[in-house]
C-alpha cells in the first residue's frame, strides 16, 4: 500500500525565481534540495558580484577622495606659496635691498603713523639725520664691495642703538633717518652722541684695523600740532639735514643741533 503523497508548501529559496515543489516522496524531496542547492549558489553569485561591483565603486569613490585631496593640498601649497611671494614682494618694496633697512617711500608712509601718533598725545618727535664722512673714499680706495659692507655695517650700528619704537631708514646713499617718537631734543642729542661713539668703535671687515668711519649728525625736534603729518616730517627731515651739513662744515664726526637754524631751542 502506498502511501498517499502529503501536499507540500511552497518555499521561497531567497534568489530571483521561486522554487514551489509538492514534496511527494524522496524523490521530490531530492529535487527540491537539488533546487534549492542550485538556488543558494545563485544567490552566493549574485552576492559575490553585487558586493564586486560596490567594492568597485568604493575604490572608485576612494580614487576621486584622494585625487580631490591632492588637489586641495596642491591649492593649498600654492596658495601659501602664493602668500609668501606677497610677503616677498611686500617686504621688498619697502625695504633697502643692502642693509634691510626702511627704504624712503616706507619711512614716510610709517612716519606718517607716528606723527598722528604723537600729536593725539601732544609729544614731540625727533629725528637724527645722519650723513657718513668721506664715504666716497672707501668707495675709491677699498672698492664698492667694501662700500656695501660698510653700509650694512652701519645699518646693524643703528638698529642696536636704536629703540625698538624708533623707525630707521636708509634716505639715500649714505645717508639715514631715524624717526624717534616721543623723544625730546636733549633726547635725541644723547641719541646722536651714543651713536657717533658706536660708529668709531665698530670694526669694517674689509677695511684696515686702523680705518675708522664717522659721520655728521643733524637733530631736530618739534611737536606735530595741527599741521598735516607729511608736512610735520618733511620739515623735520629739512632742518635735520640742514644740521648734518652745518656738523660736516664745522668739522664733521659731530651731532650739530644749531638753534640759529630757527627751528628749535635746545633744552
Amino acid at each position: 500500500m502506498v502511501a498517499a503523497s502529503k501536499p507540500g508548501r511552497p518555499i521561497c529559496l531567497g534568489s530571483e525565481r521561486v522554487a514551489s515543489l509538492e514534496c511527494s516522496g524522496p524523490q521530490d524531496a531530492c529535487e527540491l534540495l537539488s533546487q534549492a542547492l542550485e538556488a543558494l549558489v545563485e544567490v552566493d553569485q549574485q552576492s559575490e558580484q553585487r558586493l564586486e561591483a560596490v567594492r568597485t565603486k568604493l575604490m572608485a569613490l576612494v580614487s576621486r577622495v584622494r585625487a580631490a585631496d591632492g588637489m586641495l593640498q596642491r591649492l593649498l601649497r600654492e596658495d601659501q606659496e602664493g602668500d609668501r611671494h606677497t610677503e616677498a614682494l611686500t617686504a621688498a618694496a619697502l625695504r633697502d635691498p643692502l642693509t634691510g633697512l626702511l627704504n624712503r617711500r616706507a619711512f614716510m608712509a610709517l612716519a606718517g603713523d607716528v606723527a598722528r601718533g604723537a600729536s593725539l598725545r601732544d609729544e614731540e618727535l625727533s629725528l637724527i639725520f645722519l650723513d657718513l664722512d668721506h664715504f666716497k673714499r672707501v668707495n675709491d680706495t677699498h672698492g664698492h664691495a667694501a662700500g656695501d659692507a660698510v653700509l650694512v655695517d652701519v645699518a646693524d650700528t643703528l638698529r642696536a642703538c636704536a629703540r625698538r619704537s624708533d623707525l630707521v631708514a636708509r634716505w639715500g646713499g649714505e645717508e639715514f633717518v631715524l624717526l624717534l617718537d616721543s623723544c625730546s631734543l636733549a633726547q635725541g642729542l644723547a641719541l646722536g652722541e651714543r651713536l657717533l661713539d658706536a660708529l668709531r668703535a665698530k670694526e669694517h671687515r674689509l677695511l684696515p684695523s686702523d680705518w675708522q668711519v664717522t659721520a655728521s649728525i643733524g637733530v631736530a625736534t618739534d611737536g606735530v600740532g595741527s599741521e598735516s603729518t607729511k608736512e610735520a616730517i618733511e620739515a623735520l627731515i629739512q632742518v635735520a639735514d640742514e644740521r648734518a651739513y652745518a656738523a660736516k662744515r664745522g668739522g664733521r664726526d659731530r651731532v650739530v643741533p644749531d638753534p640759529s637754524l630757527g627751528f628749535c631751542q635746545v633744552a
